[in-house]
């Protein structure tokens, strides 16, 4: 067998599986290790979904206090005696106030008034033990006050009726873009949460009209927060199982269910249902359609996808976990020989691809 052969038939499948366990291994380890900054809306929209937003100091939030100079110092300054007031006579009047005797009736008319209602409200004061049995819950906290029964015309009001007590609980504000003037920093994977609530909440337009959602309702609110953090571990998982060629298939469709999952999400999903200007319905049309560069993210996924399509028919090849502990399919006729030929099977090794002989 010639040495191309073998390359053709190891190389493809490993070159595979290793592109794709450096990209996912890249994304999913990057999505709990670093932070993105977020601002206006889109902070407002986390902090709404329970997502810890962290506020980074701003580069200017020490202020140095100017410095006081030419300010006198207290021990220049001599002790002055305290001003000294002097009495000031105060011209008295000599002349009564009460110049005639009608002034003076009315005012003794006053002050029996007074004396009369001072006496009626000494009347109504408690005496000693009551005033004592009163004051004695606020002497002694610790003594339930006593507990007055209804008399018979409150009871003929209140009936057989009870009287529960609810508690409101005041809802928490949402918060909204003004609560957030400036970036603020959320660990890498709450954007993916900021993009599967944006697809299932999408809002208004600016002419007020509400926008088709291009996920379904369920996996807005809390559900976005896992779905981000499950889509981060997937990401990690797969791409170590793919390094060491252990599962390969099964990893395989999980690296293929992320990227249609990021194809729907940020390129053909909101081309098809809500931008309503797309090439051939479901394109992006960015202006200039052959401009490459304004539709790099949506070619890298695209190859993505079409990698992890590759692998999943390749396997993990003859370089893989897979094949040292499960070793070749029983159905492969390259190692095992055709049983329709009726003749002994030719043993072969793995990188053998040379056609059986034929009966």
């Amino acid at each position: 067998m010639r040495f191309r052969d073998h390359v053709a038939l190891t190389l493809p499948a490993l070159v595979l599986r290793l592109v794709l366990a450096a990209v996912f291994l890249w994304a999913g380890i990057g999505k709990f290790a670093s932070t993105a900054l977020v601002t206006g809306d889109d902070a407002a929209r986390l902090k709404n979904l329970g997502v810890l937003v962290t506020t980074p100091p701003p580069a200017d939030s020490t202020i140095t206090p100017p410095a006081l100079t030419n300010l006198p110092d207290p021990s220049d300054e001599a002790e002055e005696p305290a001003p000294s007031v002097e009495p000031v006579d105060v011209p008295v009047d000599d002349e009564p106030i009460l110049e005639t005797p009608e002034d003076q009736q009315r005012l003794q008319q006053i002050i029996d008034d007074a004396n009369q209602r001072i006496k009626e409200a000494n009347k109504k004061l408690p005496d000693s033990e009551e005033l004592e049995e009163l004051t004695t819950p606020i002497l002694n906290p610790s003594t339930p006050p006593p507990t007055a029964e209804p008399d018979a015309e409150q009871q003929a009001l209140l009936g057989s009726s009870t009287v529960s007590f609810i508690t409101v609980q005041q809802a928490t504000p949402s918060a909204t873009a003004s609560d957030f003037p400036h970036q603020v920093s959320v660990r890498r994977f709450h954007t993916v949460t900021l993009l599967l609530d944006k697809c299932t909440n999408p809002g208004l337009t600016a002419e007020s009209q509400p926008i088709d959602p291009i996920l379904p309702s369920w996996m807005s609110g809390t559900t976005a927060r896992y779905l981000a953090m499950l889509l981060a571990v997937v990401e990690i998982l797969a791409g170590t199982l793919l390094l060491i060629g252990f599962m390969t298939r099964l990893s395989a469709l999980g690296t293929l269910g992320v990227m249609l999952m990021a194809l729907w999400t940020t390129q053909f999903g909101p081309a098809a249902m809500q931008s309503g200007d797309a090439f051939l319905g479901f394109i992006p049309n960015h202006g200039d359609i052959w401009d490459i560069s304004t539709y790099s993210t949506m070619l890298l996924q695209l190859s993505l996808a079409a990698m992890s399509i590759a692998v999943f028919f390749l396997g993990s090849g003859p370089i893989g976990m897979d094949r040292m502990i499960f070793g070749a399919s029983k159905r492969d006729k390259y190692l095992h020989g055709d049983p329709k030929a009726g003749k002994a099977p030719i043993e072969r090794d793995a990188f053998d691809r040379s056609p059986n002989p034929t009966p």
